[in-house]
C-alpha cells in the first residue's frame, strides 16, 4: 500500500503528537526571512520585461476602450432627442393635439349650453332681463316660465347651501 494509513490500520487514523504542531508566528517569521532577499513590490514591477508591460498597457486600453463604447452608446440609445424615430415624442405630440381639441369641444360645448340657458345666473342677479321670444304664444309663455324657474332655482340653492358646503364644494 505504501501509505501511512495502511501501515496504521484502516480503522485507526494516524496519531499527532504535541510536538508535530508549529507556532504559527514563529512559521511566518521564518518565511519573512526566506523571502527577504526577494524585490519590494515597486521594484519587482521595474524588474519584469518590456513585453509584460506592453501587454498589461493594451489589456487595460482594451478595457477602457470597451467601457467608453458601452457608455456612448447607452447615452446615445436612451438620450436620442431626434423627433423622427422617437415614438415616445411621437406619442406625446398626439396626446397634446387629443388634449387640444377637447379643450375646444368643451368650451364649444360651454358656450353652446350658456347660450341656450337663456337666463344665467349673472344676469339674474342683475335685477333680471327683459328677453324677446320669436315665438308662438304657448311657446314663449313656457321660455319664460323655464327662465323666471331657474332664476327661482338659483336663489332657492343660494339659500339652501350652508357656508362650509359653499367653502368645500365652491365649484356648484
Amino acid at each position: 500500500c505504501g501509505t501511512r494509513r495502511c501501515l496504521v490500520g484502516k480503522d485507526q487514523r494516524p496519531i499527532r503528537k504535541f510536538s508535530q504542531y508549529k507556532d504559527p508566528q514563529f512559521e511566518a517569521s521564518q518565511r519573512i526571512e526566506k523571502n527577504a532577499s526577494n524585490l519590494s513590490g515597486v521594484e519587482a514591477v521595474q524588474a519584469m520585461p518590456a513585453s509584460v508591460h506592453r501587454a498589461n498597457y493594451a489589456t487595460a486600453v482594451g478595457l477602457f476602450g470597451f467601457v467608453a463604447y458601452v457608455f456612448w452608446y447607452s447615452m446615445n440609445a436612451v438620450g436620442q432627442n431626434s423627433e423622427k424615430g422617437d415614438p415616445l415624442a411621437t406619442l406625446q405630440k398626439e396626446a397634446a393635439e387629443a388634449r387640444e381639441i377637447q379643450v375646444k369641444k368643451e368650451s364649444n360645448t360651454a358656450d353652446l349650453a350658456q347660450l341656450d340657458i337663456g337666463v344665467t345666473r349673472e344676469h339674474a342677479g342683475e335685477g333680471g332681463i327683459t328677453v324677446a321670444v320669436a315665438a308662438p304664444d304657448d311657446i314663449a309663455t313656457k321660455e319664460e316660465e323655464r327662465n323666471h324657474s331657474a332664476i327661482e332655482t338659483n336663489e332657492a340653492d343660494k339659500k339652501k347651501r350652508s357656508l362650509t358646503n359653499r367653502i368645500i364644494f365652491f365649484w356648484k
